[in-house]
């Protein structure tokens, strides 16, 4: 049993090692570059999450593994998760006005591209992409993709209906699933977002606030650019700042996987050296706020396939529940594991199950969510609560009978908005989600 721990540990360390060293020089190179100054360490919290993060690494290369250490790794770890969640919260929102002011641009906007397709062809078309695949999973997406930019014409009972009866599938699954997509779905529903994540981001907000008291049937083309070019621009932020964290994050949890492994490891004393020797120049470079020196590239050149060998070693081992000598062991693995996982964000503790869902559950959970929404939904304008519903309806299994059921949805979703510049919208986003996947009926 001890053993299988130490085949963990080693492997994970030596990933995490050899990982870390490599996007600490990327860290490096990009935040002592001069034109870098939109998230600099003197403003921001990305700035202050880098500078605890090269402090922390400096002591580890410094020789210190204590539990110290790894707790205050652990703590930036989750600080960066916050501030992500953060971030995600705005994005959620900005995509739901994004999605009003893409089906208004026409209105304001003359010669944006049109579908010259006739309406049948291209309904012939879009139902073709969405069943023209053997994987029902990749099929799922495609409904869910297609269903997401269709036009939303449907009372707000309509719409509970069929999120009931879409979580429906849930049901004999573990509370964790439905738990999982529900967060989605209040997500898509602007709920999610707390007064604590606002005051972190109060520019965004006043926007976000300014947006929400807009009257979108008597708005000027001045005010409609002005607010439209201010949507994107906050997009490009985000965007930015989603990728900024979300590497952070990655360094963090290698940090964090490196200082619990290291003790029960077994390891291979030159990549340490060229390791460490890395991680101790981007700590000099960084405090003297110059490039790396040239040597750290050498030194990188020996750790090339040193990290895909260790995750190859990773993926090869397959241990179960009783693999571990004890509790304390099973949950060190169990964190080990989630932190080299592809998900940055993951949660390090297993959650007590909760039981599996039945019916009383799901119709439980999905009062307590129309709750909330109906009052939101009753007070936004409809372009804005239209874009909610179809973000919702964007993510839920929704599910169909026959492509006949399907082919009728659709059909009545274009039929049904008599605003030419919403439909013509729609189907222009729909031609280019199925010129992205290369499709053609032919």
């Amino acid at each position: 049993m001890a053993n299988q721990w130490r085949k963990l540990s080693s492997a994970a360390y030596g990933y995490s090692l050899a990982r870390l060293a490599l996007n600490s020089c990327m860290l490096c190179d990009e935040v002592t570059d001069p034109e870098f100054t939109e998230f600099s360490t003197d403003k921001g919290t990305y700035g202050s999450l880098v500078e605890t993060f090269i402090k922390l690494l400096k002591r580890f290369c410094e020789g210190e593994n204590s539990v110290e250490l790894t707790q205050e790794a652990l703590a930036l770890r989750e600080a960066c998760r916050k501030e992500m969640e953060t971030l995600i919260g705005f994005v959620d929102n900005f995509r739901i006005y994004e999605y009003v002011f893409n089906r208004m641009e026409r209105k304001y906007i003359d010669d944006l591209p049109t579908v010259e397709d006739s309406d049948e062809g291209f309904l012939n078309r879009l139902i073709h992409y969405i069943a023209d695949v053997k994987d029902g999973a990749m099929m799922n997406q495609r409904i869910q993709q297609v269903i997401r930019e269709l036009p939303v014409r449907m009372t707000r009972q309509k719409f509970y209906s069929i999120l009931s009866e879409s979580l429906s599938a849930y049901i004999g699954s573990d509370k964790e699933s439905l738990d999982a997509i529900m967060y989605f779905v209040r997500s898509a529903s602007m709920l999610e977002m707390t007064e604590e994540q606002k005051s972190r981001k109060p520019e965004l907000a006043e926007l976000l606030d300014q947006l929400r008291k807009q009257n979108f049937s008597e708005m000027s083309k001045e005010t409609f650019l002005e607010l439209q070019g201010k949507i994107g621009t906050v997009g490009l932020q985000l965007s930015d700042e989603t990728d900024l964290f979300r590497d952070l994050q990655e360094m963090a949890n290698d940090l964090c996987g490196i200082c619990i492994c290291k003790p029960f490891a077994v390891r291979d004393a030159v990549e340490e050296q060229h390791a460490e020797a890395i991680l101790r120049a981007v700590c000099k470079a960084w405090e003297k706020k110059e490039e790396l020196a040239e040597t750290v590239f050498e030194e990188l050149e020996e750790l090339e396939g040193v990290q895909e060998e260790y995750f190859e070693k990773y993926m090869r081992m397959d241990f179960k529940e009783d693999s571990w000598e004890n509790e304390e062991q099973a949950a060190l693995a169990f964190r080990v594991e989630s932190l080299i996982s592809d998900s940055p964000f993951a949660i390090l503790e297993k959650a007590e199950p909760e039981g599996e869902v039945d019916r009383a559950t799901l119709d439980r959970t999905v009062n307590d969510f129309i709750a909330q929404a109906d009052p939101l939904l009753k007070s936004l304008p409809k372009p804005v609560s239209r874009a909610i519903m179809a973000g919702v309806l964007g993510v839920i299994p929704f599910c169909f009978n026959s492509t006949q059921e399907l082919f009728e949805y659709v059909k009545n979703s274009l039929e049904s908005c008599s605003d030419w510049a919403e439909r013509e919208a729609s189907k222009e986003l729909l031609e280019m989600l199925m010129e992205e996947e290369d499709y053609d009926l032919l």
